[in-house]
């Protein structure tokens, strides 16, 4: 305003404008009249007019245009809902119609004639939401985004829609057909294989159900495939030549894959031997070992044989500095070891080797375990589905694909060209007599290690090719070495941290009147000095020949038990005319031995001394069977069966009892089965059949020759656990068979 100053409380009243007419003017020579229905400009013409049309609060006049606030991206002010400016960078106006975030706003004002088909609708894919209704196909061209709506009449909430190969909305039943993704199958049964049939239609291949392997097989007309089929591989299908192989006596080739039909010309390979290998290749340097032998270090890189001890049991000593090791008595402890177990995935199992139940210091467990698909860096495919023919390829790095098998109704091959620098996807094609052309496959001998090249070896590879016969580093514990280079002086060798890992040398050879000790598991032994009063000073027995209570020996350190169990009584003769008829001897009772700790035997244990069998009455009948004998569950000798009663006539043998079968122990030795008793006419042959069986520490007594008038009874075990002999008879009486031995414990106690 020029001249004058108007306060803005001029145009108030309270906190509302005037409405009162008040003439304001404006800079550029315009006066704007505040009236009661708006503004006006000086010509009298109406700028704005307050609320006069329902349900609008401003109506902006005139004929021209009103400028809104315009800005780039960048400028946009905080977004306010009913915002509207327009948008430089787009060339869009926008607007806010939720306060979060700014909309564009097409720029035409009417419908875009689209020429298309019937029932088309164009959508404007930039513009505000759009709805559309329609029960006709409908056809969407551009891309509709979340902002689209697309209300389709006359379907029910099951209906499932999709697109067809026209993009157009179809409704989709179940199964979901091949040409919309699915493969129009909803079972399946174990093995089933997914193949195609016909054009756009999948059926299914029934898994083989033999007992033989068999291979998928495809053979095309010359245009299309054909369905697959099981079947076996023929050797027609395949024709090549033999790979084959000689082997040494000590170095052997194991040929993988189909080594009969691997080369274009038959080869062989012959390997040979020659000398011993040295320790210092990884072998012993000896050319022979007997049963029982133990290899060690007697000179720098020399090994010598250690014959095994033939007393009880002992253990490696050493009397020098520069002697050898040799056998020695010595007290040992127990180990007792605690159980790995495992527990098992439905794709992942584990297999515990050894002795898992005592194989660790402390209880552990495994548990295996799978989680999603196998991926082509950990030796999956990432592949779920496969049609008939297919062949897996790596199509990028660490990346597998699908190449489709062939459809022709010939052989193809897989090939592959590179660019060059890098590969290329294999393709199915033929191959040529001029794509192959043989090499020559020589070779160079090893000292210890030749080969002999049989066959057509100057045309027997693709490439010329030679085979150098060498050695590297030493010859693994798994093929007979040692995995040792060297080996220290006078050192006893140990096996490695595994079965199959090198040999270990123990760290000193000692000195004298060292003895060689266990320093547990995962440890090498050592030489040590004997500990005073670790070993035995005396030796005292304590045998059993009836039931009762072992108590050990004041100071007892170890103690070896050892248990016959009862032998079993011989069964009884029958009488018949004219025939020997011999009752079967019992069987002898069984044999195990123990060795004990102090620890193990406790204050006392229960021996139970096995009854001996009883004799076979006279007749048909058998002996009885022999009693376990046993202290506590350490040691047990199993009993002895009763023999046979003899038949009642015919000259068929009568079966002897069987031995103790193998009981409780270390070593545990069954029982000798009673002889057989002999039926026959002829008195010459009876008196050597029908005796008792032998226990481990003597025999039973054999049957005695029976007269034409006396008949003979069997006759007792006569030492602990063996078997009664059977009874007797020629026709002259029924006789009754001899009874077993009792058995016995002796217990060796070392103080």
């Amino acid at each position: 305003m020029s001249g004058t100053t108007t306060k803005f409380s001029q145009f108030q009243t309270g906190n509302n404008l005037k409405t009162s007419d008040t003439t304001v003017g404006l800079r550029g020579g315009l006066n704007t009249i505040f009236t009661n229905t708006g503004l006006q400009d000086s010509a009298g013409d109406q700028i704005l007019t307050y609320g006069t049309n329902a349900g609008y609060g401003l109506t902006l006049e005139g004929t021209g245009g009103t400028i809104l606030p315009r800005g780039s991206t960048a400028d946009r002010p905080l977004v306010t809902r009913g915002a509207i400016r327009l948008n430089t960078t787009t060339g869009f106006f926008e607007c806010s119609v939720d306060g979060v975030s700014w909309v564009d706003l097409s720029t035409g004002g009417g419908g875009t004639s689209v020429a298309g088909t019937a029932n088309q609708i164009d959508v404007n894919t930039v513009g505000p939401v759009s709805t559309i209704s329609l029960d006709a196909a409908l056809i969407l061209p551009g891309t509709l985004t979340t902002s689209h709506t697309v209300t389709l009449s006359g379907l029910t909430a099951s209906t499932i829609l999709g697109l067809d190969g026209s993009n157009n909305i179809i409704s989709i039943t179940e199964p979901l057909a091949p040409t919309l993704g699915g493969t129009g199958l909803s079972t399946y049964t174990l093995g089933d294989t997914l193949y195609a049939s016909a054009a756009s239609t999948l059926a299914k291949l029934a898994g083989n159900t033999t007992n033989t392997i068999k291979y998928l097989a495809q053979t095309g007309t010359g245009v299309v495939s054909a369905a697959p089929a099981w079947t076996t591989i023929s050797g027609g299908d395949i024709t090549g030549a033999a790979l084959t192989e000689v082997n040494d006596t000590n170095v052997t080739m194991t040929l993988g894959g189909s080594p009969t039909t691997a080369l274009l010309r038959a080869t062989s390979m012959t390997l040979g031997w020659t000398g011993q290998l040295a320790v210092t290749r990884g072998g012993t340097g000896l050319s022979s070992v007997v049963q029982g032998d133990l290899l060690y270090g007697s000179a720098a890189n020399t090994l010598s044989t250690l014959t095994k001890s033939t007393t009880g049991t002992q253990y490696l000593g050493n009397q020098g500095t520069s002697n050898n090791p040799a056998w020695a008595t010595i007290s040992g402890g127990d180990i007792t070891g605690a159980a790995l177990t495992k527990t098992d995935d439905t794709n992942v199992t584990l297999t515990l080797g050894g002795t898992p139940t005592t194989a660790l210091l402390r209880a552990a467990s495994i548990t295996a375990g799978w989680t999603g698909t196998l991926a082509e860096t950990r030796g999956g495919t990432n592949q779920s589905t496969y049609t008939l023919g297919d062949t897996l390829y790596a199509s990028a790095a660490n990346t597998l694909s699908k190449l489709a098998g062939n459809t022709a109704a010939t052989i193809k091959y897989l090939s592959q060209t590179g660019t060059g620098a890098v590969s290329a996807a294999p393709v199915w094609s033929t191959i040529s007599g001029g794509d192959i052309t043989g090499a020559a496959l020589t070779k160079t001998d090893d000292t210890n290690v030749t080969l002999t090249l049989g066959g057509t070896p100057t045309t027997a590879l693709l490439r010329a090719s030679s085979i150098t016969a060498g050695w590297t580093g030493q010859l693994a514990v798994s093929r007979g070495g040692t995995g040792l280079a060297s080996a220290t002086a006078y050192a006893v060798l140990c096996g490695g941290t595994t079965s199959t890992n090198p040999f270990q040398s123990i760290a000193s050879v000692g000195t004298s009147g060292q003895v060689l000790t266990s320093n547990g598991a995962g440890a090498l032994p050592t030489f040590q000095s004997n500990p005073s009063g670790s070993g035995f000073s005396v030796v005292n027995i304590q045998t059993f020949v009836s039931s009762g209570t072992y108590t050990p020996t004041a100071n007892m350190k170890y103690c070896i038990i050892e248990t016959v169990g009862g032998g079993g009584g011989g069964g009884g003769g029958f009488s018949a005319a004219s025939n020997y008829q011999v009752g079967g001897g019992g069987g002898g009772g069984g044999y195990s031995r123990k060795f004990a700790s102090a620890a193990t035997i406790g204050a006392s244990q229960t021996v139970t001394i096995g009854a001996a069998g009883t004799a076979g009455s006279a007749g048909n009948n058998n002996g009885g069977n022999g009693g376990d004998t046993s202290v506590g569950s350490i040691c047990i000798g199993k009993g002895g069966t009763g023999g046979n009663g003899s038949t009642t006539g015919g000259v068929t043998n009568t079966p002897g009892g069987a031995g103790g079968v193998a009981g409780t122990g270390d070593v545990s030795i069954p029982g000798q089965r009673g002889l057989a008793g002999s039926n026959n006419s002829s008195a010459t042959l009876a008196g050597y059949l029908g005796n008792g069986g032998a226990a481990a520490c003597g025999f039973g007594y054999g049957a005695q020759t029976a007269t034409s008038s006396t008949p003979t009874a069997g006759v007792a075990g006569n030492v602990y656990g063996s078997g009664g002999s059977g009874g007797q008879s020629f026709g002259n009486g029924d006789v009754a068979g001899g009874a077993g031995a009792a058995g016995i414990v002796v217990i060796t106690e070392f103080i």
